[in-house]
């Protein structure tokens, strides 16, 4: 073979090649430091990275170094466990576009829900026990549990004590209701689970979480 006719297959695949490593070093590349302002949707405290989303409804993953720099809303150093699900948190970092991911240098936090709902999950079915657990801030040291039906009737209130409480911080719950303590009804075609607190100032209610649920 002439070398003239090998020139157009060598040529693509020179190409060829150098197209693949261009994508591979920008699926790698940090493009830049930027801050990033979003909600935190999920956390996982083992791989050390969460997921926020912006006001867009984007979402991005956040990765935390080993000794993460993180300060409260006041400007107090705070480790990694404070940020919780519902926190409104400001990211500084790099940014990788391809992976839509920010390896953080600092993070601070803003506003933290006082009260996060782990189980049950929205428009998961009741079963024969209603399962709840999360984590409250409360200067009581007690939460409110309700339920609804569609037409927004009360159907169950209990008042749960949170164990352990002596101060402003996060205390774990869980607890459980048999399906009959409900007091639903054959007409109820779907629920709301509302968790909530009193205020201490004027009874009112806040930090209401609100979760439907399928019968």
């Amino acid at each position: 073979m002439k070398a003239e006719n090998l020139f157009i297959p060598v040529a693509i695949v020179v190409a060829i090649l150098l197209i693949g490593g261009a994508f591979l070093f920008r699926r790698n590349i940090n493009v830049g430091v930027v801050k990033y302002l979003g909600e935190v949707e999920a956390i996982s405290y083992d791989a050390k990275s969460f997921i926020i989303k912006n006001k867009d409804n984007q979402l991005m993953r956040v990765i935390v170094p080993l000794e993460p720099n993180i300060a409260d809303n006041i400007g107090m150093k705070v480790d990694f466990s404070q940020i919780k699900p519902g926190s409104i948190v400001e990211i500084t970092g790099s940014l990788n576009e391809f992976n839509k991911e920010i390896m953080a240098d600092f993070i601070k936090i803003g506003l933290t829900p006082n009260i996060i709902v782990y189980k049950p999950l929205a428009y998961t079915k009741l079963n024969d026990f209603l399962l709840i657990s999360g984590e409250a801030r409360s200067k009581s040291g007690e939460i409110k549990i309700r339920v609804k039906n569609q037409n927004n009737e009360v159907r169950f209130l209990d008042a749960l004590k949170l164990e352990g409480f002596e101060s402003f911080e996060y205390i774990r719950f869980e607890t459980s209701y048999p399906r009959d303590r409900l007091n639903l009804k054959s007409e109820d075609t779907l629920i709301q689970l509302e968790i909530f607190q009193v205020s201490s100032l004027d009874n009112s209610e806040i930090d209401l979480v609100a979760i439907p649920l399928q019968l």
